[in-house]
């Protein structure tokens, strides 16, 4: 059964975003996330990506209204936000977001990436994950191919600019397209938009999503050389350097 959004209430919240907020989640965006928390009523969330934080206090808002003792950890390599250095990533909790609410239930770990995990999370714990970090190819692909021993059996991983490059021209990044689109025989759903650039997909049998996830990371066109440092801890999770110019 799906959970109807109070869209006036949703609003008045939504009128709270600090501004200055570059690349965060649209409003569209952001119903479709609080939507689907209120459906799937995870325990543990997490998030791959923070910047501004918008998405984080959407996800916070949603928690707050189920009042389950849900807790929210997120992941930035970055303790300041890309576009303004004087200010933290997650600014915008504060100014979105009960500060007691948020003390109890927010953790941010920065710097700190997919590859820290296993300081956080036993396997197979986490119920809810949305990613929003690099977008160029391979990273999406590397960042839920990390994720998936932490992740549950059936739990829902939202996925932000799955149609960047038809949103904005200045951005022909397709990580996340060539990632949302090619996995095949997997639960999807988008939000409501003419180009929805929002998506999620439901994780059930993960060592057919792992070895998909494997296929497209090898064969779609590699966006970004990744570092060495990167590739070795690659190669511990099963993911080899297959981008000729990383040779």
């Amino acid at each position: 059964m799906q959970v109807q959004v109070d869209n006036r209430e949703f609003k008045e919240f939504s009128k709270k975003r600090p501004g200055g907020a570059r690349g965060a989640i649209s409003y569209a965006d952001s119903i479709f996330l609080h939507s689907k928390i209120q459906n799937v009523e995870p325990k543990i969330l997490v998030e791959i990506g923070i910047a501004a934080g918008i998405s984080s206090a959407t996800l916070l808002y949603s928690m707050q209204k189920l009042n389950n003792n849900s807790q929210l950890y997120a992941f930035d390599l970055m303790e300041n936000c890309f576009f303004d250095l004087t200010k933290e990533v997650g600014f915008a909790v504060e100014h979105m977001i009960n500060k007691d609410f948020a003390e109890k239930s927010y953790f941010k770990k920065v710097p700190s990436s997919v590859f820290d995990f296993h300081n956080y999370f036993d396997l197979n714990s986490i119920d809810f994950m949305f990613i929003d970090a690099n977008h160029r190819h391979p990273w999406p692909c590397i960042d839920l191919f990390a994720s998936l021993p932490y992740l549950k059996e059936g739990s829902t991983v939202c996925l932000h600019d799955i149609n960047l490059p038809q949103r904005n021209q200045k951005f022909p990044n397709y990580g996340v397209k060539n990632l949302f689109d090619k996995l095949d025989g997997v639960v999807k759903d988008v939000s409501e938009e003419e180009i929805p650039n929002c998506g999620s997909i439901i994780i059930k049998d993960k060592e057919n999503i792992r070895e998909q996830i494997k296929s497209i990371y090898k064969y779609c066109n590699w966006e970004e050389k990744l570092q060495p440092e990167v590739l070795s801890k690659l190669e511990t999770i099963g993911l080899l350097n297959y981008n000729n110019q990383n040779s």
